[in-house]
């Protein structure tokens, strides 16, 4: 996330998946303020967090999903 600025990070689950959860890291020493709860974004298998960095200095922000594999028929 640039300094001084909003950011955001979307992950998105492959087709033959499922979306099951996720979260988000930030890296050390940063002053990132994270808001808008990370979560799934309607049925796109998606997973956003976003968050905010209040320092000067560009910060790491990083979205992880958790994809299940489907079945094959």
């Amino acid at each position: 996330v640039p300094g001084n600025s909003p950011g955001k990070a979307i992950v998105t689950c492959p087709a033959t998946t499922v979306l099951t959860g996720g979260g988000f890291g930030a890296g050390s020493g940063g002053q990132l303020i994270v808001h808008g709860a990370s979560g799934p974004w309607g049925t796109d298998g998606q997973w956003r967090a976003y968050a905010t960095n209040s320092s000067g200095s560009a910060h790491m922000f990083q979205g992880r999903a958790v994809c299940l594999s489907l079945p094959v028929p």
